[in-house]
């Protein structure tokens, strides 16, 4: 959950994270942890985790808990006019669990790329020239 708000999406990714962020050391007991173990529970619980991961990621935005932050850029310039009132209505708490449903599906199609694909073939080669050392 922690990697999604922070728009981590590749296993190779959290595993370091898991080793060398102080954050996601804690929440992992400081226990090490196996990319590939992590990518094969995600798969295997996509669905359910997609859904879990809606619900929990909307709540969390709706009480100011955290924000999604996605970096895109169209060219088309929009003034900002949310009040304080907008986030205690019902359609605005609604409106929470649908951008953090987007942001799930952004962070799939980035994991997803050829562009990670390439970093994951690196991050291979990397891995087994540091291993022959």
């Amino acid at each position: 959950m922690w990697a999604a708000v922070n728009n981590v999406g590749r296993g190779r990714l959290l595993e370091r994270l898991c080793g060398r962020d102080l954050t996601f050391k804690w929440m992992c007991g400081d226990l090490s942890m196996n990319c590939h173990s992590l990518n094969d529970f995600r798969v295997g619980h996509q669905e359910t985790l997609d859904k879990l991961f809606t619900q929990v990621l909307g709540k969390l935005m709706h009480s100011g808990l955290v924000s999604v932050n996605r970096i895109s850029q169209d060219g088309l310039r929009v003034r900002a006019s949310a009040g304080t009132g907008s986030f205690r209505t019902r359609p605005t708490l609604e409106k929470c669990p649908a951008e953090a449903e987007a942001h799930l599906a952004d962070l799939k199609k980035q994991a997803e790329s050829p562009e990670n694909q390439e970093a994951a073939e690196q991050d291979n080669v990397l891995q087994s020239a540091q291993a022959k050392r």
